[in-house]
């Protein structure tokens, strides 16, 4: 059970997304409770009309969201969580925004009823937060199922076809070539990383240190430089084979054995070697472009 809390999850929060969602999902608690509420139960325990209830219940939505799928996770959410997304921290995001719901709408309630509250805390334990829990129980479970599926089905189906086209590169590109010899800077004196660009499988970054995989005949061999990877980056970005799949990963894309995928990124393999190279979500187009070309 713990392991499917741990699965790999597609991190899919940006403020373009929060806002449609906030709004879609406001105008829908909105709208549910105008209908749901009874004027007549409003108006003998609170001093404001159904209306106003409604609108306010679905402001306080739309506010909440806002603030936690478009602040929060921009403030607190560092690259490397996103690019390491799970199942649990899905899921944990989403218990935060229903505890501020519950929050804000018991203050509202708080301050609109014409009802003296004796336990405040007990009724927001007992009422408030299982009945804001309840309404987006449903909404929640589907929207993180539908998000799992078919962000993973559309991973799988374009690795697949990575593999296709890598296939018909191998049995089509059987020329020897020639001989690339490209030098990259350290930060040692008078140190310079030198290697053929046709051998490079990736290059790895790990601190401030460099680890760069070269094939060699029939092995792999890899070497540690302190070296930056934005410099290596900077230095081969001329040659369109080269591509940033993740914040630590420089990769030559001729070289790729095979890929797959799940619901968070790509994964590519390289012969000769056990490292399995990421490609993170926010580089798909970059990564698929150059795949293309």
């Amino acid at each position: 059970m713990f392991t499917f809390f741990t699965k790999p999850y597609p991190y899919l929060f940006t403020p373009k997304r929060s806002i449609i969602g906030a709004i879609i999902i406001g105008l829908f608690i909105g709208i549910s409770t105008y209908f749901i509420l009874g004027d007549t139960w409003i108006f003998q325990n609170f001093s404001i009309s159904i209306t106003q209830m409604s609108f306010y219940f679905g402001l306080i939505t739309f506010a909440s969201i806002i603030l936690v799928f478009g602040l929060i996770t921009s403030v607190f959410i560092s690259e490397k969580q996103r690019d390491n997304w799970t199942f649990i921290k899905e899921i944990s995001l989403y218990i935060v925004l229903i505890i501020i719901i519950s929050i804000l709408n018991f203050i509202l309630i708080s301050f609109v009823s014409i009802i003296h509250f004796d336990e405040p805390f007990k009724i927001f334990i007992y009422d408030v937060l299982p009945i804001v829990t309840i309404f987006a129980i449903i909404p929640v479970s589907i929207r993180i199922w539908l998000n799992y599926t078919l962000t993973l089905l559309e991973n799988l189906q374009n690795t697949q076809s990575f593999n296709e086209e890598l296939v018909k590169m191998m049995n089509t590109n059987n020329k020897i070539e020639k001989e690339e010899i490209v030098a990259l800077p350290t930060n040692n004196l008078n140190e310079i990383i030198k290697f053929d660009l046709n051998k490079l499988l990736f290059i790895r970054a790990e601190n401030n240190y460099i680890e760069v995989y070269i094939k060699d005949n029939d092995k792999v061999v890899n070497r540690l430089y302190r070296a930056s990877v934005q410099i290596a980056e900077d230095k081969l970005c001329v040659f369109p084979q080269i591509v940033r799949t993740h914040r630590s990963y420089l990769v030559n894309i001729k070289n790729i054995k095979t890929t797959t995928g799940n619901a968070r990124n790509y994964q590519l393999f390289f012969e000769g070697t056990d490292r399995v190279v990421p490609v993170a979500r926010g580089r798909f187009k970059e990564f698929n472009a150059a795949f293309s070309s």
